[in-house]
């Protein structure tokens, strides 16, 4: 999914969701997702 404000928006299991703006940085969110996913047992 594309918001209008651009980026992009990542649906987790469970409903939770990710707003990456342009111009992130790959590794803290390969960390965010990491974690989210060990406390969410994804």
């Amino acid at each position: 999914m594309v918001p209008e404000s651009g980026g992009i928006e990542i649906e987790l299991a469970g409903g939770r969701r990710i707003h990456v703006v342009p111009g992130f940085d790959a590794e803290d969110l390969r960390l965010v997702v990491a974690v989210l996913e060990d406390v969410t047992g994804c």
